[in-house]
């Protein structure tokens, strides 16, 4: 559900707030900062996340369709309202394309985010990182999910995850 006729904004409690505002504060926060352009944004969110999953993406045009249907399916088995924050960095080929026309048509909730990384910074680990600051803005009170843009995930992938945080693991970790 989107909030209102801007795509671009999403209620955080009681206040509405546009996500670009989401992705200034995640970006300022950083040690670096000075090394990150922000491009294009979309997004699709409701009133309320419950958990992100955060996923760096670079040249990943050809695997992405399969990886976004396996995030999609297990955002929509979860029994909560996720959200996929996926991050495109420094990509040379049409990922953001392939995952703005794929997202739109989903019906999933989604926030998805073009950077450019200066060369120092512009890695997996760094581009993660960027990730999952925004979602953790995005989801202040929630669960922070994360895995590969080349990978395809169970569809109880994320049940099972946010079981084990109810039952009261910190944190969780385990192949996909």
């Amino acid at each position: 559900m989107t909030m209102g006729a801007d795509p671009l904004t999403k209620r955080v409690g009681s206040q509405r707030i546009r996500t670009s505002s989401i992705i200034d504060e995640a970006v300022a926060g950083l040690p670096f900062r000075n090394q990150i352009a922000v491009g294009a944004v979309a997004s699709t969110l409701p009133a309320k996340v419950d958990f992100a999953i955060c996923v760096p993406a670079r040249n990943e045009e050809r695997i992405l369709p399969a990886s976004l249907a396996s995030l999609i399916d297990t955002v929509e088995r979860s029994g909560a309202a996720g959200a996929i924050v996926l991050l495109i960095n420094n990509s040379a080929d049409r990922s953001w394309e392939v995952v703005s026309r794929t997202l739109k048509t989903s019906g999933c909730n989604y926030l998805l985010v073009k950077v450019s990384l200066r060369p120092a910074v512009a890695d997996a680990p760094h581009a993660r990182r960027i990730a999952l600051d925004i979602g953790a803005l995005l989801v202040p009170d929630g669960a922070l999910l994360t895995t590969d843009a080349d990978t395809r995930v169970a569809p109880n992938w994320a049940a099972a995850n946010l079981r084990h945080i109810r039952d009261g693991a910190d944190l969780v970790c385990g192949s996909v």
